[in-house]
């Protein structure tokens, strides 16, 4: 199992949902990273808790958290 959750800039919207299919997963990932106003999203293994990916909106490029400056 799968959990995908994701923020915007304002912190008004969280979404998060876990899926059976890692393949699911990563197309919702995807998808989520293409919203203009999402400004974080990330997967997670929902059974150990392990982060897969984890990426943040910072000055109008995605970086992951591990490069920010």
């Amino acid at each position: 199992m799968y959990t995908v959750y994701a923020k915007n800039h304002a912190n008004t919207v969280e979404f998060e949902e876990t899926y059976l299919e890692l393949d699911l997963a990563l197309t919702t990932y995807k998808t989520a990273r293409k919203c203009e106003d999402c400004a974080s999203v990330g997967l997670m293994d929902a059974l150990t808790g392990e982060i897969l990916k984890d990426w943040d909106y910072y000055k109008g490029e995605w970086i992951s958290p591990s490069f920010k400056k």
